[in-house]
């Protein structure tokens, strides 16, 4: 008898979501698993997706009425707490997916929380980016009112966010276990073929503490001037900050940079197919997901020393700075763009190695190992 398993994904709404299909239960139905999205929106959007507000997804009286042998909870939400509670009184098993860096990374750079007035405090620095020992002094709390303690296992999304949390919660350090995000990646060869001398930058722009568009902007320039034949778009949700950083390239420069605001889902795989390197300048990456995906339409990777570092796989996908320095940053990109130049960046190698890593068909298999288990 196939166990039932329930995806819990309260930040998947169906109405704002629709030109993206979520990857892992896309994946599950298609090796036959026995599932159902728990997420939000209203009315049901399709046989195997159970929608309803976000307070009611929390609340959990949909349990009793859609009991499932497996739930698998999105994000490590404290609000989840009395969904692994009821689950547990029911015998079910429990699994949290945890996009940990991320979560962890805003403990400490949010101005409210003890980590970041304790890192204030000691470091005299407003903004020490991913102080590890500050982040020890909330970490265990955080865990704790987030069910970490509870669960049958956590996924982290990157070896960095699986030692770190293994570090911290040496306890429950057997219930983490490292899966990367998985990705749909191109089968057809021809799309390979209309790709240019673009450098994309995708991301919600108006988290700026975050993506770091300052650093993109001092990058840019460097790297244009060195770099007659290639340009870069700039993809996603922006703030006016961005159109002041834009003003102040030159107008030479400005031809050769595209602002292109938010795009439907569609439109952003497209620009990738026609692109050649992803650029991440990041300050933190829980995993990058936006790195798979361009990795599936045959891009490079090059980015900052976050989570997404991983999706590089030592040089052979791409490359990763050694720090947050724009002059470090165009180097990189000299170094990425040397390889495309001289051939030794092939567009269908990228998407046979990163398949090996990131195909929803392997992430889907190492799941299942502890779905059954």
């Amino acid at each position: 008898m196939r166990q039932k398993i329930a995806i819990v994904f309260p930040g998947y709404d169906v109405r704002v979501h629709k030109d993206k299909d979520p990857g892992i239960l896309f994946s599950m139905l298609q090796q036959d698993f026995d599932v159902h999205m728990i997420c939000t929106g209203e009315g049901r959007a399709e046989e195997n997706c159970i929608t309803m507000s976000w307070g009611d997804i929390f609340e959990a009286n949909w349990m009793a009425q859609y009991p499932h042998d497996v739930y698998i909870l999105f994000h490590p939400l404290k609000q989840h707490y009395a969904i692994i509670q009821q689950a547990k009184s029911a015998g079910a098993k429990t699994i949290i997916k945890a996009d940990s860096d991320g979560y962890q990374a805003r403990l400490t750079l949010n101005p409210f929380s003890p980590a970041f007035a304790v890192q204030k405090k000691f470091s005299g620095r407003p903004f020490p980016f991913l102080k590890y020992w500050a982040r020890m002094l909330v970490i265990n709390h955080w865990a704790k009112r987030r069910g970490f303690f509870d669960v049958d296992y956590i996924i982290v999304e990157s070896s960095q966010a699986y030692k770190s949390f293994a570090k911290a919660l040496p306890s429950i350090r057997d219930k983490f276990v490292m899966i990367p995000n998985g990705g749909f990646f191109t089968s057809d060869p021809q799309d390979l073929l209309d790709k240019k001398n673009v450098i994309c930058s995708v991301g919600n722009w108006k988290e700026q503490i975050q993506k770091n568009p300052d650093l993109l902007f001092k990058a840019i320039p460097v790297v244009l001037k060195e770099n007659p034949d290639w340009s870069f778009v700039i993809i996603g949700a922006m703030e006016e900050n961005i159109q002041l950083l834009y003003n102040n390239l030159s107008n030479h420069m400005k031809e050769r940079v595209r602002l292109l605001g938010p795009v439907p889902h569609s439109e952003v795989l497209r620009y990738m197919r026609t692109s050649k390197i992803l650029l991440s300048t990041s300050r933190w990456e829980s995993f990058g997901l936006v790195a798979v995906e361009a990795l599936g339409q045959g891009c490079s990777i090059v980015c900052t020393p976050t989570g997404m570092s991983m999706q590089t796989a030592d040089g052979v996908l791409g490359l990763t700075t050694d720090s947050w320095n724009p002059q470090e940053v165009a180097n990189t990109l000299f170094w990425e763009i040397n390889l495309w130049e001289k051939s030794l960046r092939k567009p269908e190698e990228i998407v046979a190695v990163a398949r090996n890593y990131f195909d929803w068909s392997i992430i889907i298999g190492k799941i299942k190992k502890l779905i059954l288990c």
